[in-house]
């Protein structure tokens, strides 16, 4: 599913998207908005791209080289329930906690 699926901002490059696969350098990269956001720190934030199928988002420090990441179920260990979310690094983010920017 996932790596049938092409990457549709980059008209110059059609890329194939895979799991933690950097998107397209050129520049309509520029041209993704950044549609929700979880906080890192005061000075940083993972930044939402780009939801697809709800199978895998487009997400990227700042605006520092957006990534593919697939959507899997995580164990919450605050209250051991499964939720939906992301690994991204080490850390998992959960998409209950993401906030929306309008």
């Amino acid at each position: 599913m996932l790596n049938e699926l092409k990457y549709e901002y980059c008209n110059l490059h059609s890329k194939i998207l895979t799991r933690n696969s950097v998107i397209c350098n050129c520049k309509d990269r520029e041209k993704l908005k950044v549609i929700a956001s979880w906080d890192i720190c005061n000075t940083a934030a993972l930044n939402v791209y780009y939801v697809g199928n709800n199978e895998y988002v487009i997400v990227g420090v700042n605006n520092i080289k957006p990534i593919v990441v697939s959507i899997d179920s995580y164990k919450d260990e605050k209250d051991n329930e499964y939720k939906l979310g992301i690994k991204f690094g080490n850390s998992y983010w959960f998409l209950d906690e993401c906030m929306k920017v309008w």
